[in-house]
């Protein structure tokens, strides 16, 4: 309201002036301690959650539980100024609680404490057990667990924090304080957030880590089937299971082992060292002089190698202690030597075959490597022995067989050509690839009753025991027929009804009588199916002559024919079987072609030098490896 000027304005009474002026200072006052007490608070949430921060990023950079552990004990106790803290985590049961992580704590406090029930009465096992926080001064944990009541401690203020993540316990966090602590609502919030977190880098780390371990399992898988599957290449490679048993040892090193151990049983009984492999090749020769210093003692029981092929049950030893080598040593310089090697783990393996133990395998693991075997470890170790018992076993009875195969192939050639007057005479058999069955090929020379010379040269269809039995069949009666007949057709005829009766496989024949006469010879040959022998002059002039025939044993009145030639010195007359000719490269043949161009080479030679030159023709034309027997007789007239 406006007020003219004579109207004085109103005033309060002098006496109400001081006690406003109170009240108005004090509200100022309390204003202004509100205000502080604000930005304190602010303040402090600002440094909290600041800290919260680091801790987010410590644990975005962590990806394992013990990155995670090391995050929230060593960066939480700064966040939260505190002098000792843990992480503690729940094993896979619930019922008990093992620290990952300590810090700020004595040795023995940690390791009294490493595993506690949850059932316990413990701040940490109640946090736990509730899924709240604990907060305690050190009057209150002395009075509500007694089991901490005697413990000596510095500390007298405790925070223990659940790890809760989707309703699921992990494990839990604890803190101790050297300074009294009251634990403001912000600082409830900042643990609470603390464990949350905590909680789910733990959850991302068991997920990560999970998948790792699956990862490296599946490695481990594959790696584990390369090596069985080199292995598996290894022991079809060779059928000389010595070289192939020592390249399975240099195969599993250092892959399985850094030491790979291969001890066979000999046929007296005795245990042989066959392979012995280490990456370092000094090393290997260390080790085999080590195996025949202390070889395995028969009489020792303690020896597990022995110990193994005696029992057939493998072992493992995925911790080799000092008490184990001291049991296995001989004597102290034996301990010595098998401490120095640093064997960490071990797996020995029986090789059985056939329902017997013929061997043991050892897989040796050193402090190189670290490794510690597993029954993983010996499940592939148990297939790499079997099949290698497996490949020795079949080595051996293949070794065998052609052994048997090389005494039979040798008792069906004559042991020695003999010597006949004026003539020089030369032979060679080559069997096809190694030699392992019986050929077909097969020759003889022989003086019949009327003291003339029988010269034969066959080839039996097929291999093996039939192609044995048709071989000395032929062998046997021609000999026979010989004693009844000089004319080489009507030797064949007798074969011929021999092997229709004998109802066995089919063959080709050149059979050739030899008559000496004065400074020459005679030659009558037939050949029943068979290719027909070179002549080659002493000249140098190369031709085949005799009609050919068919083949015997497979019909009954096969056409063979007789012819003769003169021989005269420097003369020789060549018989082959078709191995040399047939001869293959691709899809090329040596041929007769080639045939004739090792003869007209070797004209000048003698008749060994000849039949070395026809049978190394044949086989450099296909590399050395030759499909079919070769089967060569040369007799060449001496000259004048």
């Amino acid at each position: 309201m406006l007020r003219t000027p004579e109207q004085p304005a109103e005033t309060k009474p002098e006496g109400d002036a001081p006690d406003l002026n109170i009240r108005s200072a004090r509200k100022l006052e309390n204003e202004l301690s509100a205000e502080r007490e604000l930005r304190v608070r602010a303040q402090r949430t600002a440094g909290l959650l600041w800290r919260l921060q680091s801790l987010t990023a410590a644990f975005t950079a962590a990806s394992t539980t013990a990155q995670i552990a090391d995050a929230v004990v060593d960066t939480g106790l700064a966040a939260i100024d505190a002098h000792s803290g843990a992480l503690a985590l729940l094993n896979d049961d619930g019922t008990e609680l093992t620290i990952i992580r300590a810090a700020g704590y004595r040795t023995d406090v940690e390791n009294d404490w490493k595993t506690f029930k949850v059932s316990d009465a413990l701040p940490l096992s109640e946090a736990v057990r509730k899924r709240e926080l604990v907060l305690l001064d050190i009057d209150e944990r002395n009075s509500r667990y007694p089991a901490l009541a005697g413990a000596p401690t510095g500390n007298i203020a405790f925070a223990c924090v659940p790890l809760v993540v989707k309703d699921r316990v992990l494990g839990g966090l604890t803190y101790s304080f050297a300074e009294p602590r009251l634990f403001t609502d912000d600082e409830r919030s900042f643990l609470l957030a603390l464990g949350q977190l905590t909680a789910q880098a733990l959850e991302r780390a068991r997920l990560y880590e999970a998948e790792h371990e699956a990862l490296a399992r599946a490695e481990a898988g594959a790696e584990r089937l390369r090596v069985l599957a080199e292995a598996s290449d290894v022991l079809a490679s060779s059928l000389e299971y010595d070289q192939t048993l020592q390249s399975v040892a240099r195969s599993s090193v250092p892959r399985l082992a850094d030491w790979c151990v291969v001890d066979l049983v000999e046929e007296n009984g005795s245990v042989a060292t066959l392979a012995v492999e280490h990456k370092d090749p000094e090393k290997v020769a260390w080790a085999a002089m080590l195996r025949e210093k202390y070889g395995p003692d028969p009489e020792g029981p303690n020896i597990a190698v022995l110990r193994v092929i005696r029992s057939g049950r493998p072992e493992l030893y995925e911790d080799v202690t000092d008490q184990a080598l001291t049991e296995s040593a001989r004597d102290e310089e034996h301990l010595t030597v098998l401490r120095e090697l640093g064997m960490t783990s071990v797996m020995i393996l029986p090789m059985r075959a056939r329902n017997r133990v013929i061997g043991a395998i050892t897989f040796v693991s050193t402090t190189e490597s670290g490794r510690h075997y597993s029954s993983e470890d010996m499940n592939l170790a148990h297939e790499i022995a079997q099949r290698a018992a497996m490949a020795v076993e079949n080595a051996r009875l293949f070794q065998e067989h052609a052994h048997i195969s090389r005494t039979l192939q040798r008792s069906l050639l004559p042991p020695h050509l003999p010597e006949i007057p004026g003539v020089d005479v030369a032979a060679r058999y080559h069997a096809a690839g190694q030699g392992y069955e019986v050929g077909g090929d097969f020759y003889d020379l022989f003086k019949t009753a009327r003291g003339d010379w029988a010269i034969v040269l066959g080839d039996v269809c097929g291999k093996g025991a039939d192609a044995a039995a048709t071989t000395a069949l032929a062998r046997h009666t021609l000999r026979a027929a010989a004693m009844q007949t000089r004319k080489p057709n009507r030797v064949l005829r007798l074969l011929n009804e021999a092997m229709l009766r004998a109802e066995q496989p089919f063959c080709t024949i050149a059979y050739a009588r030899f008559q000496a006469a004065g400074h020459g010879a005679r030659l009558t040959i037939a050949c029943g199916g068979h290719p027909l022998p070179f002549l080659v002059k002493e000249d140098g002039t190369v031709t085949t002559f005799g009609r050919p025939g068919t083949l015997l044993g497979a019909f009954a009145e096969p056409p063979l024919h007789e012819e003769s030639i003169e021989l005269h010195p420097g003369d020789a007359v060549v018989l082959y079987t078709d191995g040399v000719t047939e001869a293959r490269n691709g899809s090329s043949v040596l041929g007769e072609s080639g045939l004739r161009a090792a003869l007209v080479r070797s004209t000048r030679g003698t008749a060994d030098e000849m039949a070395d030159a026809i049978q190394q023709a044949a086989l450099d034309f296909q590399d050395g490896d030759a499909r079919d027997d070769i089967a060569i007789v040369v007799v060449k007239m001496r000259p004048a």
